[in-house]
């Protein structure tokens, strides 16, 4: 008995001197996100300062941000998609645009968007939850639980959810959690979702620990056989398409029309 006594005491000893691996500081995330590209702070460069932490953050901002996470900034320059509120500015103009023509935000009512009112940690929670697939419009969550079921996802703590007005500081730490958060139905990270479509480069991710270690799950999407017949391959019982933009067959009921009218896409579809 004293000898498994002595045992426990030599093993409980060891573990303490184990480090235990802290959590990032929002600094460090907001530095991760920087050096990943999908961040800037408000003089365009990076700096705490222009961080500006320790204030809220307007819904503008907020727009802004979740669109250069996804990498789409580029891009909704270049669409200029049209909205239908009167209260956003010229800056924030093209962001609103694209987020609402894909359906990741709503404006307070038809014609008002709110731009310079300070967002809420439910609105965020929302956006966040939108951009890896969940949608309130099709009863994935309700939006008055959207903090309670973005929490159960991992992309806030209950320190952050019991805020009402969403700071500066608590939309950078959601936006470190969301990449590593799986999109719905999938297991698949976002991280690994923007790797794919090339917003977010790879080998970053992983040297930032956003991103594991790539797996073939990771990098080829499971597909039905009943959908139809694809040149592809087949790992543990599940097929997988070869091309990471046939990745939405799932969604679809088929490939769509690019990809099977590229012969480089090396798929194709029977349906």
């Amino acid at each position: 008995m004293k000898k498994i006594i002595t045992t426990l005491t030599l093993v409980c000893m060891m573990l303490s001197c184990i480090p235990s691996v802290s959590a990032k500081t929002v600094e460090e995330e907001a530095e991760v996100l920087y050096n990943l590209g999908l961040l800037k702070g408000t003089g365009g460069g990076f700096s705490l300062e222009s961080l500006q932490l320790d204030r809220n953050a307007t819904r503008a901002e907020m727009c802004t941000t979740i669109v250069r996470m996804l990498g789409k900034e580029e891009k909704a320059q270049y669409q200029q998609n049209p909205h239908p509120f009167n209260d956003v500015p010229d800056w924030a103009a093209a962001n609103i645009g694209w987020l609402y023509e894909n359906s990741l935000v709503n404006g307070v009512s038809d014609l008002y968007f709110g731009a310079q009112d300070i967002a809420t940690v439910k609105q965020f929670s929302a956006m966040l939850l939108r951009v890896l697939g969940y949608y309130d419009s099709d009863g994935d969550f309700s939006y008055e639980d959207a903090v309670n079921f973005a929490m159960s996802k991992g992309l806030l703590t209950s320190d952050i959810a019991n805020y009402w007005e969403l700071s500066r500081s608590h939309m950078i730490t959601m936006c470190y959690k969301a990449l590593s958060t799986n999109i719905k139905n999938s297991s698949r990270p976002l991280s690994r979702k923007l790797c794919d479509e090339g917003a977010l480069n790879e080998n970053l991710a992983l040297q930032y620990g956003v991103l594991s270690t790539p797996t073939l799950s990771d990098s080829f999407s499971s597909v039905p056989e009943t959908v139809g017949k694809i040149s592809g391959m087949k790992y543990n019982g599940d097929f997988y398409a070869p091309d990471p933009e046939c990745q939405n067959v799932y969604n679809l009921g088929k490939f769509p029309e690019y990809a099977m009218e590229d012969e480089t896409k090396d798929c194709t579809y029977n349906g």
